[in-house]
């Protein structure tokens, strides 16, 4: 399973924006970090800790550290918004 590591993903940055269009299934995987997702448009499938939710444009999805998730869809726009815990406290 993939891990993905903070500091490879944030330099010195507490918080990145990515967008980002599915165009595939991205099997299951994890990161040290926070992840909002906001779905701009399109629909699919995010499936967090196990459990799946239908997606489509207008929902948001929050995926804490070490929580294992996965999605799927097809044409799917969404914006990540990944936060360092402890970027949340400060």
């Amino acid at each position: 399973m993939q891990i993905y590591k903070a500091d490879e993903t944030f330099g010195g940055e507490g918080i990145v924006v990515r967008r980002e269009v599915a165009n595939r299934i991205k099997e299951a995987h994890l990161h040290e970090f926070i992840e909002i997702i906001f779905i701009r448009s399109g629909e699919g499938v995010e499936s967090v800790g196990g459990v799946d939710y239908s997606v489509r444009r207008g929902d948001m999805i929050f995926v804490n550290f070490g929580k294992t998730h996965a999605f799927s869809g097809r044409g799917m726009e969404f914006i990540h918004i990944l936060l360092r815990p402890e970027f949340m406290s400060e």
